[in-house]
């Protein structure tokens, strides 16, 4: 129709998951490695970091996309991401359609990670907020104190 490529659309109607170029998330505090909530997320695991502030909530971070600074963090590629991010949801307190209704939000941030740089999904706390919560100086969870 029109000359327009309708394959994808095609596919997902036939109940086929489209191919994105967003395969991993990006994790910086409970979700890390050893941390407690780390076997909630399975797969390839590499360290990265991503430009931002990171926060301290207490028992846990939050990571506040700012235009400088470094957050350490892992690059996880989960071996089923649709499934993964939907219990990351959950446990993230996130609106699983990545508005901004929940506790943390979901969204895309560039991670710097094998000397490259890739997309991943990342749970984040609104900039408006970074003004009131103690920061963590050092960039990284395991390294808050």
């Amino acid at each position: 129709m029109l000359g327009l490529d309708t394959s994808a659309l095609e596919r997902a109607a036939q109940g086929h998951h489209p191919q994105t170029l967003v395969r991993g998330v990006f994790v910086y505090g409970t979700l890390l490695s050893g941390e407690r909530r780390a076997a909630a997320l399975t797969g390839a695991v590499r360290p990265a970091s991503a430009t931002g502030m990171l926060v301290d909530l207490g028992s846990f971070p939050a990571l506040i996309p700012t235009g400088e600074g470094r957050v350490e963090g892992e690059y996880v590629v989960p071996e089923d991401l649709p499934e993964t991010l939907k219990e990351l949801d959950m446990i993230e307190g996130a609106d699983p359609n990545c508005g901004t209704d929940g506790f943390y939000r979901r969204t895309v941030l560039w991670v710097e990670v094998d000397g490259g740089r890739r997309p991943a999904w990342a749970y984040v706390q609104s900039d408006r907020q970074a003004g009131h919560l103690p920061r963590i100086r050092s960039g990284s969870w395991r390294n808050r104190y």
